[in-house]
């Protein structure tokens, strides 16, 4: 049997795209990039003025859906645009990025990007790495401040994290148990959302499979070489002023002892600049 595997993303930015149409374009276009496993077959946008409402879903055919996806991502009027492709027994991919018209003016990175992608049994010619490489160019295309890039064996753990709530272990309703890789990670996710407004820039997710740091990030915590003796990662990746740290080569391999020993190496490390423990009540 296949082991399953399904990879997440994570990411705070500052950019606002609705200011920027050759920057919302290239978004667009990645967002429905044939890299993806399984494209996503609708898009829907979430209204400025009502944040409960969205637009009609757009089906999305191929790529040249990109054109469509851009004018609602520079539409003043919408706040998030939402892609994905599930069905009742299946999550393929789903991805949300918000557009820049709704500010949190208090916070650090005040924008989120966040998605999933099924990584096992994929349709041919489709690769885990051609998606990676994708969410590196997404990274760039955003211009983010910091982001992490989960695995986990299901979908609901990898949106369990990179929403940040608790990894959800055991569950009456959908019949599953041990969706989390480490008991350490819902406190990880509580001191997050805490301190959310901060973090980004000046605090960082603690380490995942993937992570993506800005150089300020590595240089606060002692530079690259500490990095690469001290956790030993399986792939570094310059992208700009970005620097992705894979703890494995194989993201079948994401799982497992010796993949959690490096993730607490590597929180070791990034200790200085982790959100701290809330304060006491």
């Amino acid at each position: 049997m296949t082991a399953t595997r399904h990879l997440g993303f994570a990411a705070r930015y500052a950019t606002r795209l609705v200011d920027s149409p050759e920057r919302a374009k290239r978004v667009a276009a990645l967002l429905v990039d044939p890299r993806w496993p399984w494209l996503a077959s609708s898009f829907t946008a979430g209204e400025l003025a009502d944040l409960t409402k969205s637009s009609p879903a757009v089906r999305i055919a191929s790529e040249k859906a990109a054109p469509k996806l851009a004018d609602s991502i520079l539409d003043p009027t919408k706040r998030v645009v939402r892609l994905k492709r599930v069905t009742r027994d299946e999550q393929f991919c789903e991805a949300w990025v918000d557009t820049g018209t709704f500010v949190l003016s208090t916070w650090d990175q005040p924008f989120s990007a966040t998605g999933h992608t099924r990584g096992h049994e994929l349709p041919e010619g489709r690769t885990v790495e051609g998606w990676i490489a994708l969410i590196h160019d997404l990274m760039v295309a955003l211009d983010v401040a910091s982001a992490i890039l989960p695995v986990y064996e299901t979908a609901n753990a990898v949106f369990a994290d990179i929403l940040l709530m608790s990894i959800v272990r055991d569950s009456r309703w959908t019949g599953t148990t041990d969706l989390g890789s480490g008991d350490d990670l819902a406190e990880q996710n509580d001191r997050a959302n805490y301190w959310r407004d901060l973090v980004g820039a000046r605090y960082v997710r603690n380490a995942r499979w993937g992570t993506y740091l800005r150089d300020h990030h590595i240089e606060a915590v002692g530079g690259l070489d500490r990095i690469r003796s001290e956790v030993e990662p399986a792939r570094i990746d310059r992208l700009g002023e970005l620097v992705y740290f894979q703890l494995t080569e194989s993201v079948e391999d994401a799982i497992g002892p010796a993949c959690n020993a490096k993730r607490r190496a590597f929180d070791a490390v990034l200790a200085p600049i982790l959100p701290p423990p809330k304060p006491p009540r």
